[in-house]
């Protein structure tokens, strides 16, 4: 390891370091970021200072090193392109910049085109236009997983859904993109769905969906459109091949066969839930209200590996469960009936297993949990363990690959793990909160195809490792000595801290 000085005329508060090709910045409390020409490590040279608009936080460079980018105090990311050689032999950094929003943790993409700034992802391809940004992205309620494909709606300058390869480990890689005409035409995707096989992606748009072919994820292909003259809302292929369920805003939902992804039909349609009940009316006249809540269907969830299928009706009161073996008749096979949500406002949350033998359904009126439900006999389901502990609404649940994990996210930034192999007796396995205020709510959340990661967020996209949650769940200290490995011996104990008695830990 080489140490080297960097001179200074006064000491430095250092909050981040960041460098690469033979350079490196220094940021500071005081707002600055000193450039460093360190091709020669025994004699790094001084180069220009770059000026933020507060304390730096964070930085970030380019794999190539021809852009940085310096989050601040501000909230703001300066970016600023060019970092060059300079004709007297040390080096130079053009003054084009762009201003963007977002602080905290900066990094750039491999490629170079992204840069995420902590709540959001820009597209920095074009930095030519003015501002050196063309669009920001943010991700929305829905997320679709396939394999090692994941796939996110998002909102922005223009609409766009974003495709990404995870890995085991969490992470994600950048894959392509579908653009969508926007903003001001209404086309924005409310929902994604991807095709167990990885061949298709259908995204909602003004007037129903477009259908887009995978077969290069980078650069997805438009095929056909579903034409419903509205928005879909809600979007689950089933587990045969080809078929494709869709909830449109009107509360509609029908089954579309789009196996040839150019000319999509629509093949069925489920019959509605029963209407919202009356109430009295409040406006002194005598009769009654003919609307007491929303009307039809709100989400949709398919099994992966059964031919099942549950709707969960708009007003939140209503799941019914499906028989579509033959997905051209689709056959009512029973009905969970619930209280609503205790807010009035909710996702409608209503998730299924692999094997369609599990439901997981808000237990509704004044409680916020959720309720598990055997359903391996539809016409007779029985209600099983709750989900307890919330304090606010659940927004959506899924269940693992594997059945055996349900995880949920709620309306305060929450992400919950739950142990379900046993239905009647779930076990929590995790709770992580962001917590902080004003932090958007959690509307999304999926396991990835292994079940090995599980993703959430609204604004932002994290991810954790179901296997973790699984081990610190069954034995935190073990886990905790798993990642800090051995504690000091009594004798390491005592030479530092003489005054405090030695304890083992982690063996």
């Amino acid at each position: 390891m080489v140490h080297i000085g960097l001179a200074s005329e006064r000491p430095r508060a250092n909050t981040a370091v960041v460098g690469t090709g033979g350079q490196i910045g220094v940021g500071d409390l005081d707002g600055t970021v000193a450039l460093y020409d360190i091709r020669d490590p025994d004699q790094p040279k001084p180069g220009p200072t770059l000026t933020a608009r507060g304390s730096v936080v964070d930085l970030a460079v380019t794999t190539d090193g021809t852009a940085l980018a310096i989050a601040d105090q501000a909230g703001t990311t300066v970016m600023r392109f060019g970092l060059e050689a300079a004709d007297d032999g040390g080096f130079g950094f053009s003054e084009r910049r762009a201003t963007v929003s977002g602080g905290g943790g900066v990094a750039f993409s491999g490629d170079r085109t992204r840069l995420f700034t902590g709540t959001r992802f820009w597209d920095i391809t074009d930095l030519t236009a003015a501002g050196g940004m063309d669009r920001s992205v943010s991700f929305s309620h829905q997320y679709s997983t396939a394999g090692d494909l994941l796939a996110a709606p998002a909102y922005s300058f223009g609409p766009v859904v974003l495709l990404r390869r995870t890995t085991p480990d969490g992470s994600v890689t950048p894959l392509g993109e579908i653009q969508f005409p926007g903003p001001d035409d209404g086309r924005k995707p409310l929902a994604v769905a991807v095709s167990p096989d990885r061949r298709l992606l259908v995204a909602s748009t003004e007037t129903g969906g477009r259908v887009w072919t995978l077969a290069d994820p980078v650069r997805p292909r438009p095929a056909g459109e579903l034409r419903v003259g509205k928005p879909l809302r809600s979007l689950a292929f089933t587990d045969r091949p080809g078929f494709l369920v869709a909830v449109d805003n009107g509360g509609e939902a029908s089954i579309w066969e789009v196996a040839d992804a150019a000319s999509p039909r629509r093949v069925a349609a489920l019959a509605p839930p029963p209407p919202p009940s009356p109430k009295p009316s409040d406006d002194g006249i005598d009769g009654w209200s003919t609307v007491d809540g929303p009307a039809g269907w709100g989400e949709i969830a398919t099994a992966a590996r059964a031919p099942r299928l549950v709707s969960v009706s708009a007003d939140l009161k209503t799941v019914t469960v499906w028989d579509i073996r033959d997905p051209r008749k689709p056959r009512p096979a029973g009905t969970v009936t619930v209280q609503g949500s205790p807010t009035g406002f909710s996702m409608s949350v209503g998730a299924l297993s692999p094997d369609g033998n599990a439901l997981v359904a808000q237990m509704g009126g004044a409680d916020r949990g959720l309720r598990l439900w055997d359903i391996s006999n539809p016409s007779a389901p029985a209600p099983k363990g709750a989900l307890t502990g919330y304090t606010q609404t659940v927004n959506r649940a899924a269940f693992s690959p594997r059945g055996n994990v349900v995880a949920t996210v709620d309306a305060i930034s929450q992400m919950r793990l739950w142990e379900v192999s046993d239905l009647a007796a779930p076990t929590a396995l995790l709770s992580v909160t962001r917590g902080q205020a004003g932090h958007p709510p959690y509307l999304a959340v999926a396991f990835d195809g292994g079940g090995d990661s599980v993703y959430f967020g609204n604004e932002a996209m994290y991810s954790w490792n179901v296997a973790d949650a699984t081990r610190m769940s069954a034995n935190p200290r073990a886990y905790a000595c798993s990642i800090v490995g051995k504690g000091p011996s009594a004798a390491e104990w005592a030479a530092t801290l003489p005054a405090v008695t030695w304890r083992e830990v982690c063996r």
